[in-house]
């Protein structure tokens, strides 16, 4: 489930992520797994995370299965997690 496509999303920008899998994160291995982000303010992004190193990458996913973004997350410190929309494909 993500949101709708008019909803804007600044590229570069670090989200903080304040939810994973309908839990507070923990781990970035949490983001390692077909599930849903809550990012502050409100903002759904359902998808797929695989683990690139130290981050994951977060491929945002439409209803239906259509590629939306790819997401950048990586942990601030313990338990305090971003993702910054980048331009991957």
């Amino acid at each position: 489930m993500s949101s709708p496509a008019h909803t804007p999303v600044v590229s570069g920008r670090a989200y903080p992520v304040t939810e994973v899998g309908g839990a507070a994160p923990s781990s970035l291995e949490e983001f390692a797994a077909d599930t849903v982000l809550v990012l502050d303010g409100g903002y759904v992004v359902g998808g797929r995370g695989v683990r690139t190193g130290d981050e994951v990458a977060f491929y945002e996913k439409a209803p239906g299965g259509k590629d939306v973004r790819v997401w950048c997350v990586r942990q601030v410190r313990p338990g305090v997690f971003e993702a910054v929309h980048d331009a991957r494909f």
